[in-house]
């Protein structure tokens, strides 16, 4: 899609095409009932990919709409914007699951209506930017189809040992991150044994915090550059995992002990 785009200067039709298949199979959650978790897999696969397009598509624009000067506090106001937006959907789904017996839904029902209007928030969204954003033709000398070009570029890659080193660490980096972001929720439900509303509370204190450090990561970028701040970001995102780690292992081997002095019949003393 970034070849086409590239070739066709046609990046806005692009991303409302990434952006509404992504919607459409997020609010096609809504039909998960019973045991269909083979439409759930397929659903979930191509809402992501057609995320990652349509985010890669989103993000190109920044030059084009930002001077060099401003991209770093316009990146960050857009991610807190984002993760704004995010929050409110949370609180409606917080309040939906919550009280799912008095809107006459069963427990499973309200969890398919909180996935569908994940995919209703996203496409309804959407509308901003295809509203706002304008096409310009595409360059001259960009011809070349699609595919062609991609294989251009990741042979030429070796003349270029900067990006390559870019990409890889990105996709090192990145996968650790979407790693972490995809199976928290999993995590939490499966190890802890948190509850839905618990969970939904998390994610939206995540929200929240992430809006604060958005626009908090604007201003280091501007003083120290966007390299450095990155850097740090990951320092800090790394051992907080290493922390989360090591206390999560020790709460959790706890646990196991307290159950079976349960079960013996005898009292758990307080400091295990």
């Amino acid at each position: 899609m970034g070849s086409a785009a590239d070739r066709t200067g046609l990046k806005k039709p692009l991303l409302a095409a990434a952006a509404y298949t992504g919607a459409a199979a997020t609010t096609g959650m809504f039909f998960l009932d019973g045991d269909r978790y083979l439409l759930g897999g397929v659903l979930l696969v191509v809402a992501n990919a057609a995320q990652s397009a349509g985010m890669m598509l989103h993000n190109s624009y920044l030059p084009r709409i930002a001077a060099p000067e401003q991209r770093d506090a316009v990146s960050s106001r857009g991610r807190a914007f984002g993760y704004a937006a995010g929050s409110l959907v949370l609180v409606a789904n917080l309040v939906l699951y919550s009280a799912h017996d008095s809107f006459g839904l069963s427990e499973t029902a309200a969890v398919r209506v909180c996935l569908a209007s994940a995919g209703l928030w996203w496409g309804a969204f959407t509308l901003v930017p295809l509203r706002r954003l304008r096409d310009r033709p595409a360059r001259v000398g960009q011809a070349t189809p699609g595919p062609r070009q991609l294989a251009t570029t990741v042979r030429d890659m070796r003349r270029h040992p900067l990006t390559l080193t870019f990409l890889l660490a990105y996709l090192v980096y990145n996968d650790g991150i979407q790693t972490v972001i995809t199976l928290a929720s999993v995590y939490g439900s499966e190890e802890p044994g948190l509850g839905q509303s618990t969970l939904i509370w998390a994610v939206l204190l995540v929200q929240v915090l992430a809006v604060a450090g958005a626009l908090a990561m604007g201003r280091p970028a501007r003083t120290y550059g966007a390299q450095r701040t990155v850097l740090g970001s990951l320092v800090a995102w790394t051992l907080t995992l290493v922390a989360f780690f090591v206390l999560g292992f020790v709460l959790l081997a706890r646990v196991p002990v307290r159950r079976a002095i349960s079960e013996a019949g005898n009292p758990v003393p307080e400091k295990i």
